[in-house]
Order: C-alpha cells, then sequence, then structure tokens
C-alpha cells in the first residue's frame, strides 16, 4: 500500500515520502497558476480546477 493510499484511507503515513511530496509539489504549482488568473470564465481556470480537485 503506498504512502498516498494510507493516507487517504486515514491510516499512518511518512508525509516525507517522496511520492507525497512530489504530489504536494505539483498541487502547489497547480495553485499558484489558478491564483494568477483573475477570469473564472477562462478555459484555463476550469481545467486546473478539475486537476485540483479530481471528480
Amino acid at each position: 500500500m503506498t504512502e498516498f493510499q494510507k493516507m487517504i484511507s486515514g491510516q499512518e503515513y511518512d508525509c516525507l515520502a517522496s511520492e507525497l511530496l512530489s504530489l504536494r509539489a505539483q498541487q502547489q504549482r497547480l495553485n499558484r497558476q489558478l491564483n494568477q488568473i483573475i477570469d473564472q470564465e477562462n478555459t484555463e481556470y476550469s481545467q486546473l480546477c478539475q486537476q485540483l480537485i479530481p471528480p
């Protein structure tokens, strides 16, 4: 079971695991991009939201 799966299921996990660190960095990058977009009607804004909050 990966550290991500442990985290999602509520088990103890290593927050410094490389897979979680890379996911955190990716989410931070997407958040920065999202915060730079002013127009919420922009299609790029919608795409970034979908990446940040998967269905």
